[in-house]
């Protein structure tokens, strides 16, 4: 037995619920029901009290704090832009003591509200996403943009992919199968510093996904004028 914090159904199928073991997700009215894991470390104490569904992508969640340095709590504000499958979060203002945001209202994907004794707006979506699961993990600069090849592949369950930028953009990274349908974005327009990066893709069995062909598209823009600067698709296989 859990208290409930927060409930809330897109559709007769897929919903949502958060409780003091974190957030939950079903996509079969609620006969079975998945932990979404939110984003450790770096000071984070993890947990949603209240959520705001925007589409089957996009989800905004109050509640949790990071610790600064400086030993001063800050309130997070969650996003996730692929229904769940990752979460990063926002951190609004460093520069006073706001405590855990406990209440959280959008009318779209660009404008909504918090609130815990001071209250936040925001009319873009609250900007960038921290996303800790991103890692850039070679200290060198890339001198190019660069899409490896996944590894293992074939894989099951798991498989990894890394990337390069040469210099800061605005990037995606997303999972379609054989006939172009978008299976899930591991990253949306996510504002990544230049560096080298890796990321572990784990939800294929979560999301029993079928044996097969798959592909991965990475795409960087230009953080000055939305420009494309990089784009390359791969190939992966998945054998269950």
């Amino acid at each position: 037995v859990q208290y409930l914090y927060n409930f809330a159904f897109i559709d007769e199928n897929t919903g949502w619920f958060t409780g003091q073991w974190g957030i939950f997700k079903t996509t079969n009215g609620g006969l079975n029901w998945l932990l979404q894991i939110l984003p450790t470390g770096n000071g984070i104490q993890t947990q949603i009290f209240k959520f705001k569904i925007i589409n089957y992508d996009t989800l905004y969640g109050a509640g949790g704090y990071r610790m600064l340095p400086s030993n001063r709590g800050i309130g997070l504000i969650w996003k996730t832009t692929n229904g769940g499958i990752n979460w990063g979060y926002q951190q609004p203002d460093t520069t006073f003591y706001n405590g855990i945001y406990n209440a959280i209202d959008f009318i779209n994907s660009s404008i909504g509200w918090a609130y815990e004794g001071n209250g936040i707006h925001t009319t873009n979506g609250g900007g960038s996403i921290i996303f800790t699961e991103i890692r850039n993990f070679i200290s060198n600069i890339p001198e190019k943009f660069e899409l490896k090849q996944n590894y293992p592949n074939p894989f099951n369950p798991f498989t990894t992919i890394e990337f390069s930028i040469p210099k800061d953009s605005y990037v995606k990274l997303r999972i379609y199968d054989i006939t172009g349908k978008t299976i899930f974005w591991v990253i949306y327009n996510f504002h990544l510093k230049q560096g080298n990066y890796r990321y572990k893709i784990e939800a294929f069995n979560t999301l029993g996904l079928s044996s097969g062909i798959y592909f991965y598209r990475f795409e960087a823009k230009s953080i000055y004028n939305d420009q494309e600067i990089f784009i390359q698709t791969k190939k992966m296989i998945y054998l269950k």
